[in-house]
């Protein structure tokens, strides 16, 4: 199946003895999509990243006949046309689809437990890992590090726009309420509170020190430059 958007094959699951069928549950295709304007749809991370940095969420939007409004396949009908009114649906909702061909990837597949097969869809971030008992499903482990890169260089490059100012300052009120309640409190020790007073204030600097990678950063001077 050709995946909307592009996607790529992954390297074929490998067993003790070679390529094989991933020990896995087969399951729907997807694309990947971005909710802009909705709340959470950003977050800061720091795994696999210089520092503190702003990321936009990205989550999966399956693509299963008669889920999310995606339209049964009529035989013979080529599938771009069927997504059709799947992406229109995305674009009247402000859903923006991320384009990323060879991030979202398929490899054959057999669930141990039931014996289906089929194919198995994931992002190139995660990696199938046989289970030690070989009548159990299989693990999927992800990369958050290169995902995180990977998210923040869609930013950069301009496939997910900048968040709106109202996301960023709806998100930083949240964190001067939590910080205001803390100073509050008088229902815990006094210890108690100054760890959560601590731990409150240190969350705003982090917050406020956060990069924003959809704001070019400026290059740094060389030393001795006048």
């Amino acid at each position: 199946m050709t995946i909307p958007g592009g996607s790529g094959q992954a390297v074929p699951f490998s067993g003790l003895d070679g390529p094989a069928y991933a020990p896995i549950a087969p399951n729907a295709p997807f694309i990947l999509v971005h909710h802009a304007g909705y709340p959470g749809s950003w977050r800061i991370e720091s795994e696999g990243l210089p520092g503190p940095t702003w990321l936009p969420q990205v989550d999966r939007f399956i693509l299963s006949p008669g889920v999310n409004g995606v339209a049964t396949i009529e035989p013979g009908q080529d599938q771009s046309e069927a997504y059709t009114a799947t992406r229109e649906l995305l674009h009247k909702a402000k859903i923006v689809e991320v384009k990323a061909p060879g991030v979202v990837v398929s490899e054959p597949c057999r669930d141990p437990r039931t014996g289906a097969s089929g194919q198995h869809y994931r992002e190139r971030f995660e990696r199938v890992e046989a289970p030690a008992n070989p009548a159990a499903s299989a693990k999927v482990r992800i990369d958050r590090a290169e995902r995180n890169r990977w998210r923040a260089q869609l930013v950069a490059e301009g496939a997910i726009p900048a968040p709106h100012d109202s996301i960023i300052l709806a998100a930083r009120r949240d964190l001067v309420s939590a910080l205001e309640r803390a100073r509050g409190r008088t229902d815990v020790a006094a210890d108690v509170r100054d760890s959560q007073i601590a731990a409150a204030d240190r969350a705003l600097t982090v917050f406020d020190e956060a990069r924003k990678p959809w704001i070019p950063e400026e290059p740094k001077a060389k030393r001795g430059a006048a």
